[in-house]
């Protein structure tokens, strides 16, 4: 698997929900096992095998509004603004840029007071709410069946990927050695898009990134495994339809190779990566989604 970016000739539109009811629909089991057994699969975590992120979100806004807004007589933050404006920061960010837009301060160590609750917060909601992304628990068996195991590459803290994966079982599917954090298993931590994190689980899972392929929902996350070398699918189901296509331009320009709607299609497409059947990866090229 060493060319990255394969060749393709115009094929059929992508598949739609409706014909993937399964993943095991036409899917040749075993193309998929001789996959994965020269391949490793590394899976991003938050909104790819898990809808994690309003849920967090969430969460984080009632910790700001309780904790920071109430007591100072400042108006809380609406949900749907806190959610725009600060996906990806983390709770010890969003407090001084908060202060700071509404002119009050907050001393550090009310800071990392603050982030621990909104941690234990946030770690609850998810153990209580949270749902596996449409199709993901398929995959999970199918991949078992063909002997795949797929490691789990997040940005997100160690605690807090042990309490999802129980929260959707996907921890009968995902061993705990190969779950790797940025934030936990990195010293000092190294965000996505920096690839350490990806390289760091390339040598504990001894894959080289010619062997290697990402699955990614986010734009640092594609910026992270294309720079450690790696193919990269990219996923925007977890999106409203009306916000996937400019996501999977993004994705493509970060550096995937394929984007997925629909999560149950990923067996094939890596089987497809297997059998080098280059019309039907067109399905989900860049041309397809232009």
């Amino acid at each position: 698997m060493a060319n990255h970016s394969l060749p393709s000739d115009r094929a059929d539109q992508p598949l739609d929900a409706s014909s993937a009811q399964s993943v095991e629909t036409e899917l040749d089991l075993g193309a998929l096992e001789l996959f994965g057994a020269r391949v490793g699969v590394f899976l991003d975590y938050d909104d790819l095998m898990a809808l994690t992120e309003r849920v967090a979100l969430t969460a984080a806004c009632g910790v700001l509004n309780g904790e920071v807004l109430e007591p100072r007589d400042e108006d809380p933050y609406p949900l749907s603004a806190f959610i725009d404006e600060f996906a990806g920061w983390t709770f010890s960010t969003i407090v001084p840029e908060v202060a700071k837009r509404r002119g009050f301060s907050v001393d550090p160590d009310e800071i990392s007071r603050l982030a621990q609750v909104e941690m234990d917060t946030v770690i609850e909601a998810l153990r209580t709410t949270l749902q596996p992304t449409d199709g993901m628990m398929e995959v999970l068996e199918v991949f078992q069946m063909a002997g795949i195991v797929p490691s789990v590459v997040s940005s997100s803290a160690l605690p807090r990927l042990r309490v999802c994966l129980e929260a959707t079982r996907q921890n009968e599917f995902i061993q705990h050695e190969h779950v790797y954090s940025a934030q936990s298993s990195l010293t000092p931590p190294q965000p996505k898009p920096r690839p350490d994190i990806y390289q760091h689980a390339m040598r504990e899972r001894r894959s080289s990134p010619e062997d290697s392929v990402a699955v990614e929902d986010s734009p640092s996350g594609v910026s992270s495994a294309h720079a450690a070398g790696m193919m990269v699918i990219g996923y925007v189901g977890s999106l409203e339809e009306g916000k996937r296509l400019d996501r999977a331009k993004v994705l493509f320009d970060r550096g995937a190779s394929y984007v997925l709607e629909n999560m149950r299609e990923l067996p094939h497409v890596l089987v497809a990566i297997q059998k080098g059947d280059l019309a039907f990866l067109e399905r989900y090229s860049k041309s397809a989604w232009e």
